[in-house]
């Protein structure tokens, strides 16, 4: 049985990527994997790819999309930090790149902006 019925009443059940409440079930994605929601706002915005990968880092890691705010993400910053806080096993690059993702998300950067923004850095790396 799926979380959300035609005729349900919903109360106080927010999206799982920006905490918006969700008033209507018109347009919600509904996750397959987790029954996870996402508001029509998200929905309209990410592919079903996007959600899936976000669903699944919120669950891992925690936190909502947007809740540090953009103006506050520094790449360079936060491979940094991320290399203080876990021993770098550069054959696990997948985890790395999982909290990157994840921190990115946390600053109101979707996948495609994250990856244009990875791209500039990694470009600005080779001309060195």
């Amino acid at each position: 049985m799926d979380v959300l019925e035609k005729g349900t009443k919903i109360q106080e059940i927010r999206c799982c990527i920006c905490h918006a409440v969700i008033t209507s079930i018109e347009g919600v994605y509904q996750s397959p994997f987790n029954y996870a929601l996402a508001c029509k706002a998200c929905s309209s915005l990410f592919t079903k790819d996007d959600l899936e990968m976000m669903m699944s880092l919120f669950f891992l890691f925690g936190g909502y999309f947007g809740e540090l705010g953009s103006e506050l993400f520094n790449l360079e910053v936060v491979l940094d930090s991320i290399g203080e806080s876990i021993p770098i096993d550069f054959d696990d690059l997948e985890s790395i790149n999982q909290r990157v993702m994840h921190v990115a998300l946390l600053h109101g950067l979707g996948p495609s902006d994250f990856n244009r923004i990875l791209k500039g850095y990694i470009e600005s790396e080779f001309e060195d």
